[in-house]
């Protein structure tokens, strides 16, 4: 069991339709970011409309916002553009507002327990 992979398959996490550990954890810590974005930039919107404004965000972002800073070496200091840059640096691609509904809770589901630093390794 020397990588990681095996560590999954010998857990039973690695079986066909799962998601791997590591990819989960990325999920988790991406999810836990975007809903820290939405309570930091726009905790007046509604799960919807939150989520609608970041798909919006996110696909201008990378196609504009994120090939000027990627080249330049820079990175954005306001939000959304900081977090969205932190998760297209960790490999992240825009999600749709439907998948962002349901990452910010909507349909009457809560969101799930919280990471202490949602940023860090995304």
């Amino acid at each position: 069991m020397g990588t990681e992979g095996s560590l999954d398959a010998a857990m039973g996490l690695a079986a066909p339709g799962r998601t791997h550990s590591r990819q989960r954890l990325r999920m988790v810590r991406r999810d836990a970011a975007l809903r820290a974005l939405w309570r930091a930039w726009r905790a007046d919107l509604g799960p919807t409309a939150a989520a609608d404004l970041i798909a919006q965000h996110w696909r201008r972002y990378a196609t504009s916002g994120w090939p000027r800073h990627w080249n330049a070496g820079t990175e954005p200091a306001a939000e959304p553009e900081a977090t969205l840059h932190r998760l297209m640096v960790k490999g992240q691609q825009p999600l749709s507002a439907n998948r962002l509904r349901k990452i910010l809770g909507e349909n009457g589901h809560f969101p799930p327990m919280e990471l202490t630093s949602p940023t860090d390794d995304l």
